[in-house]
């Protein structure tokens, strides 16, 4: 990659928030400098990282400390700039992580290494669970000004409690609910974010897993046919999984 960049191609390595920032909690949970007017700071920390051919992980985040800015933003927003993006193929393939910019803006060249796990890695990608201990364990945690979104997590949690039949159409079930949870989910960070309520840190994980869990359900939800399948989550365990058979169609 060193070689290559010298021959002027500009490389990224890509890595995830949790790998990147410095201070991964705050950033879950709303309260990071780093993102505060970060689209003024971005000109010029993107001029700088542009004047770096090779970007490793490394590099990508002195520059963003230099300017004040978010690491992981600044890697996004870099990506359609680059000639070579070296990372992870849930980038590629992930939904919800998939970087589509990327392969809108371009006609890019894919060279997946050790690509017969592709397969194993895929199924992962377009499965997800929803575990009623997550959405139990944020109603524990909300506090007397979240009605909106107890009543919301309230009735998500009762519908994951009840038998749903075990074929792929029940998960389309469960559509409006979450729709209901994410919408009053992000309203309630935002009215606290404006009013700049600080969150607990227990508070802050259990809602970011929450709507992480969420989220990985409903962006899976319009590609659901026969080759999925809808489950139960096995005892002790109350929930559903959503199971992916065959990803081929998917990639």
């Amino acid at each position: 990659l060193e070689r290559l960049s010298v021959e002027g191609l500009r490389i990224l390595q890509v890595q995830g928030r949790e790998r990147l920032c410095p201070d991964e909690p705050a950033c879950r949970g709303g309260e990071c400098p780093a993102q505060r007017d970060f689209f003024t700071r971005l000109p010029a920390a993107r001029a700088e990282a542009l004047g770096t051919p090779h970007l490793t992980s490394a590099r990508l985040a002195a520059i963003a400390a230099r300017h004040g800015c978010c690491p992981h933003g600044l890697q996004t927003c870099l990506m359609p700039w680059m000639d070579v993006l070296v990372g992870d193929v849930n980038y590629v393939f992930a939904p919800g992580n998939r970087v589509d910019l990327v392969f809108l803006l371009n006609r890019p060249l894919l060279l997946a290494d050790e690509a017969h796990n592709l397969p194993d890695r895929a199924r992962a990608m377009f499965s997800a669970t929803l575990a009623t201990r997550l959405f139990e364990d944020l109603l524990a945690h909300l506090p007397g000004d979240a009605a909106d979104l107890r009543r919301a997590t309230r009735r998500l949690s009762r519908l994951l409690r009840k038998p749903l039949a075990d074929d792929p159409t029940s998960a389309a079930q469960l559509a409006a609910p979450l729709e209901a949870f994410l919408g009053n989910a992000e309203q309630w960070q935002w009215q606290a974010a404006e009013h700049l309520l600080p969150l607990d840190d227990a508070l802050a994980e259990h809602l970011q897993a929450s709507i992480h869990a969420a989220r990985q359900w409903q962006v899976l939800i319009p590609d659901v046919a026969d080759d999925f399948t809808c489950l139960p989550l096995p005892a002790p365990t109350s929930g559903r999984m959503l199971v992916c058979l065959s990803p081929a169609r998917l990639l």
